[in-house]
């Protein structure tokens, strides 16, 4: 089972760091995986707290850091409008060309992959002198139902 997976290769990063797999950082871990999108650490921390854990944001915050330096997450894209980082899951993800396009109206975030991007990228890099490494592409546009009635189905959201 692939959380299964995690637990266990968060377990030897901090094994190897000489920290401790305490009930918090297990909590916050278990919740990243249920949610399967991006999120934000002060969303976590008060569907934490709706749940009745008592998990300070310090904790989430630290524990955020320690996912992120084991390779189990990554800072994602910020929607449109929001000053707050937001967080995605790359554990056993074998795509490092991993894009977004951002709803201008609702925020929403919808994953894609592209290797057809990907390659023109790479060969843009080649062109430049660059080895391409990570890749993160941030399309914004108006869901296909905004652009046909003027409301985004994600949010209800109004046009102008």
């Amino acid at each position: 089972m692939l959380i299964t997976s995690i637990k266990e290769g968060f377990q030897e990063f901090l094994d190897r760091e000489g920290l401790k797999f305490t009930a918090e950082r297990r909590v916050i871990l278990d919740n990243i995986f249920e949610a399967h999108e991006h999120f934000e650490a002060d969303d976590l921390w008060i569907k934490l707290r709706g749940e009745g854990r008592r998990v300070s944001k310090a904790t989430i915050y630290r524990t955020l850091t320690l996912l992120i330096q084991s390779g189990i997450i990554r800072e994602s894209i910020t929607p449109t409008g929001s000053s707050s980082t937001h967080y995605e899951v790359i554990w056993g993800v074998d795509d490092r060309h991993h894009n977004h396009v951002v709803c201008l109206d609702c925020g929403a975030i919808v994953p894609f992959s592209s290797d057809p991007l990907h390659l023109a990228l790479k060969e843009i890099c080649v062109q430049e002198g660059f080895e391409l490494g990570d890749q993160t592409v941030k399309l914004k546009a108006h869901c296909k139902q905004f652009t046909e009635t003027g409301v985004c189905r994600r949010s209800d959201h109004a046009g102008v």
